[in-house]
């Protein structure tokens, strides 16, 4: 749980997954403006943060378990 100075409080829940197209073709949904399949050396182009960055290099290197960081700045 985060706490903003005013005492809104939120809880943010990040799902990322390790996927593979077996069939069709990605598209877009009201969720979701951009997507794409990246590797691991494509990683650093990409517009994201430094708590999002953890988390895929995470997933490339296999981590089964989830990581919970409480490491943000609000």
């Amino acid at each position: 749980m985060l706490e903003y100075s005013d005492g809104n409080k939120w809880q943010l829940g990040v799902f990322h997954f390790d996927a593979e197209l077996v069939s069709g073709e990605l598209e877009p949904s009201e969720e979701t403006t951009q997507f794409g399949f990246f590797s691991l050396s494509e990683k650093n182009v990409l517009g994201m943060n430094e708590v999002d960055r953890k988390r895929v290099l995470d997933g490339f290197a296999g981590l089964q378990n989830a990581v919970i960081n409480n490491d943000f700045s609000i």
